[in-house]
């Protein structure tokens, strides 16, 4: 009888044993199940913003190539509607937000001479002597040659500054290469870079397109009427920033390219710059 028990209590054991693992097999496979949806879920939803990322990318793209229509079939009569504007467009069914910004509205940091420099700069700095300095090292970085101030090399004064290199000499390559400017400080950098570009060869400003801010600190109490007025204009440039904005979905999508009207047929525009707004120009 003792062996009989010993039997049945084995038989009973092995059927819990194999009750747990089909308890746990049931487990395994509904998070499998699970984990397998909620994969399926993820994919379909970047499926989803991809194709919303292409299709907003593709409708500001569209944005572009129509405002550029817009303007190449303009006479340069009537560009200077554009030197400011903002405007809807429908293509596809779809809305498109364009602006369109003479590109004289922003100075040109390779082109500017020292006086509207000292405009630009003035405001910010403690002193003329070091207005004055900070002018001559971002002259010195454009010049071709190795001469600075006080009959020193470049090369001698960004060494004494502890600087592991030396101006380029040529003109910039972008706003943000300004910062390795010696005397040029952050806080400098960002009130002023707003206002450029090394786009164009614009040599005057667009009063009718630049931003306020900038019209006012040319216009500071310091500064002379007649050396302002000089640099001022109301006719367009042959340079335009456009910017187009779709939204797909809730999401913005934009796309910002600078032009340059040739006046030629053969290749009437030029494309100089077709990179993220932040890059061109501060945000509206």
């Amino acid at each position: 009888m003792g062996m009989v028990n010993v039997k049945v209590n084995v038989k009973t054991q092995d059927k819990g044993y194999a009750l747990v693992l089909v308890l746990w097999l049931i487990t395994l496979l509904s998070l499998v199940t699970a984990m397998s949806y909620n994969a399926a879920r993820v994919q379909m939803r970047l499926t989803y913003l991809a194709n919303s990322q292409l299709e907003g990318e593709a409708l500001a793209e569209a944005g572009i190539w129509l405002s550029v229509n817009t303007l190449l079939s303009t006479s340069s009569n009537n560009l200077g509607r554009y030197t400011n504007y903002t405007g809807n467009l429908q293509y596809h069914q779809s809305d498109i937000s364009v602006s369109i910004r003479d590109l004289a509205s922003l100075i040109n940091l390779n082109n500017a001479n020292a006086e509207l420099l000292e405009l630009l700069i003035t405001p910010y700095t403690e002193s003329s002597q070091e207005t004055e300095t900070l002018i001559q090292n971002i002259r010195d970085w454009i010049d071709s040659d190795n001469d600075s101030q006080n009959n020193s090399s470049e090369e001698r004064l960004y060494s004494l500054a502890d600087l592991d290199y030396s101006p380029m000499n040529k003109p910039f390559s972008s706003v943000d290469e300004l910062r390795l400017v010696i005397g040029m400080t952050d806080a400098l950098f960002r009130n002023i870079s707003p206002f450029l570009t090394i786009y164009g060869t614009h040599t005057q400003i667009n009063s009718q397109s630049a931003e306020p801010v900038l019209l006012e600190l040319l216009n500071n109490e310091s500064s002379d009427n007649n050396s302002i007025q000089r640099y001022l204009t109301t006719l367009p440039s042959n340079a335009f920033i456009v910017t187009s904005t779709a939204t797909i979905n809730g999401n913005d999508f934009s796309q910002t390219v600078i032009i340059e009207l040739t006046g030629r047929r053969a290749d009437s525009y030029r494309i100089l710059a077709w990179q993220p707004s932040e890059l061109i120009k501060k945000n509206s």
